[in-house]
């Protein structure tokens, strides 16, 4: 980390402390002081390095002068007194003040410098400010006072033709224009924008018998790797998310109580109880494709953890070579066996309570609440409903623990639309 004065300068992002100088973090620079109270890190609002270096010069500097704490409440409270000051400092200094109409092309690194946000949000405001500034300079507009409210209304207009999130885009505009010129009349308040669309329900269509055997050869077949297809026969016959199934690992196996205990990445921090899913023999004999240790599937594991667009276009290539698609009956996506497992456990007649334990969706009901299906009724029900899948090869020998370095075989590219 680069030394200042009495700390250390870093960077943090999605909660860790990088070195300031790593690239490509983009995240927020913090001041760490060392104290006879302890290290306590500072934020220093900003993602910019030269920006970073000369906030934490003023507050180093202002340390000097009075005598610094033992009391780490009184050290915490004298730190925000002179963050407080820095900025005060940094808003006094005229070098620091946007000029009165910024142009266009100064304006993004300006507006980066002073914003303090995610580096996720920032890209976001990126992409909406290129593009209207793309669209402002083939409309020879230089600053930001050739920007009237009726420019503004036209390009509003212009993204709403584009069909395009023209309420997301204004917002970014306003922020920026608040943030430049926060005296300045905003020309991009009190437009006349579209509403915004209400959130669709996508419904997922479940999936007959003769598609599932046409994905399970798909999956066997044009899979980039094997893991796939294990994928596949765990979402068939528990009904789990794809976070479910790439998250297993082999430590929620209790083959001693022939069970799987797994808590859903999607429901771990509202309601993190483990669900109790019964081994039946088709996943017994899939384990053994599994390593000993660690995840189940830990080259989807190391997939999913780095790109989960890349395993969704993938699994849609294996889906739109199994010749499934999308229907005025619902959405066809690995999410479908979900649906698929629903529909078969109901047409079976399997209680609520029994479905629910299984899939851990709410229960509807207080007695359904109470209900705790013991795991020979639910294996009674899963062999009932569910129709048998071809059976896996049997493995040449375990595979290994540590996951494939090139994540670039794990997938497939998404095929071109006709």
């Amino acid at each position: 980390m680069t030394r200042t004065h009495k700390g250390w300068l870093s960077q943090r992002s999605k909660g860790k402390y990088y070195p300031a100088e790593t690239p490509g973090i983009n995240g927020t620079f913090y001041l760490w002081l060392t104290t006879p109270a302890g290290q306590h890190p500072v934020n220093l609002h900003t993602t910019d390095l030269a920006t970073a270096r000369q906030r934490a010069a003023l507050l180093t500097l202002s340390l000097e002068t009075p005598a610094t704490p033992r009391d780490p409440t009184a050290f915490l409270n004298a730190i925000l007194d002179l963050a407080q000051w820095a900025r005060t400092r940094l808003a006094q200094n005229p070098a620091a003040k946007p000029l009165p109409s910024p142009f266009l092309d100064d304006v993004w690194p300006r507006f980066a410098t002073l914003y303090a946000t995610g580096p996720h949000t920032l890209t976001a405001y990126r992409l909406h400010w290129r593009r209207f500034q793309s669209w402002a300079t083939q409309n020879r507009h230089t600053t930001f006072a050739d920007i009237t409210p009726a420019v503004a209304q036209t390009y509003a207009t212009h993204l709403t033709a584009q069909k395009t999130s023209a309420p997301r885009d204004i917002q970014t505009l306003r922020r920026i224009h608040r943030t430049l010129l926060p005296q300045a009349p905003n020309p991009f308040e009190n437009l006349r924008l579209p509403p915004r669309p209400s959130p669709v329900n996508r419904k997922y269509r479940r999936l007959t018998h003769d598609e599932i055997l046409r994905l399970d050869t798909s999956f066997a077949t044009h899979a980039p790797h094997p893991e796939y297809r294990l994928a596949l026969h765990l979402a068939y016959t528990y009904g789990l998310r794809i976070g479910s199934v790439v998250t297993l690992t082999r430590a929620d196996v209790n083959p001693r109580h022939h069970t799987i205990y797994h808590i859903p990445p999607k429901t771990r921090h509202r309601k993190p109880h483990p669900l109790a899913l019964p081994l039946t023999p088709p996943i017994r004999q899939l384990l053994r494709h599994c390593p000993a240790r660690g995840p189940l599937l830990p080259n989807l594991h190391a997939l999913y953890q780095h790109s989960r667009s890349r395993l969704a276009d993938t699994i849609h290539t294996l889906f739109t070579h199994a010749r499934i698609t999308s229907d005025p009956s619902g959405h066809a996506s690995f999410h479908s066996l979900r649906a698929t497992f629903i529909t078969l456990m109901d047409e079976a007649n399997a209680p609520f309570s029994v479905t629910d334990s299984i899939t851990g969706h709410a229960p509807q009901s207080m007695h359904q609440r109470y209900s705790q299906p013991s795991l020979k009724i639910k294996l009674h029900w899963m062999n009932l409903a569910l129709p048998p899948l071809p059976p896996l090869p049997p493995p040449k020998e375990r595979p290994a623990a540590i996951p494939v370095l090139n994540l670039s075989s794990l997938f497939l590219p998404r095929p071109k639309k006709t």
